[in-house]
């Protein structure tokens, strides 16, 4: 067993540092090739973005621009009850005094608290 651990032993030491630069050339190699794809890669999808996909996103707003409002009139003359609403609560959504306001008040709150005299639910 002593004589095939030392015959280990002088292959590691002879070949060794040949195997280990042959390892770090093929490392070498593989990142090189591996870097030059995605670089490739990478490319190809910023030209397919400049030709292919703004392109096709500029034509679809150009044509939301010529369609899109006759489309929302339409449906605004078609839905009226339905407008109303939404502008209404985006109203409340933008102003909610507009609506906490009146109902405080109904409730018999004043600008400074609870109003003396008034009727409270």
């Amino acid at each position: 067993m002593k004589k095939v651990g030392q015959n280990i032993e002088q292959v590691v030491n002879e070949h060794g540092p040949v195997a280990l630069e042959h390892l770090n050339n093929i490392a070498t190699e593989l990142k090189t090739k591996h870097i030059s794809k995605l670089m490739n890669e990478a490319d190809k999808f910023a030209q397919d973005a400049l030709t292919v996909h703004i392109p096709k996103a500029r034509e679809k707003l150009e044509q939301a621009k010529e369609e899109g409002v006759p489309i929302v009139v339409q449906w605004v003359k078609d839905h009226p009850g339905e407008t109303v609403a939404i502008a209404g609560a985006g109203y409340v959504a933008a102003f909610p005094v507009l609506v906490t306001a009146p109902m405080l008040w109904g409730l018999g709150f004043g600008g400074l608290g609870p109003v003396g005299g008034k009727f409270t639910v």
